[in-house]
């Protein structure tokens, strides 16, 4: 049984071959404050694995920017998948991780 530490969600998009990677990249970089250049690898990760997480973070930090990434991803029409899960206690919090 692993211990899920309630106060913190990891944030993980999802490949679906239709989003354009500039509209993903300006998504990460604007709502997650990750740099171009950390954006462009996480792309690459995507694009090989199928997904990628862009981070753990505490839960009201990241249950804002999950709202905040899905209205943008609602309001250009796209159909990036962007799920959270909780964070086991003894799993490193990680910013890039696949």
């Amino acid at each position: 049984d692993t211990h899920v530490e309630a106060g913190h969600l990891q944030i993980v998009l999802h490949d679906d071959d239709q989003t354009p990677q500039d509209f993903v990249v300006e998504l990460l970089h604007s709502v997650f404050k990750k740099p171009a250049t950390d954006a462009a690898k996480f792309m690459e990760a995507i694009d090989k694995y199928g997904q990628a997480s862009c981070g753990a973070y505490p839960r009201d930090l990241a249950d804002s920017m999950l709202e905040a990434a899905r209205q943008r991803v609602d309001a250009s029409g796209h159909r990036l998948l962007i799920t959270s899960e909780a964070v086991a206690a003894d799993m490193p919090t990680a910013q890039w991780s696949v």
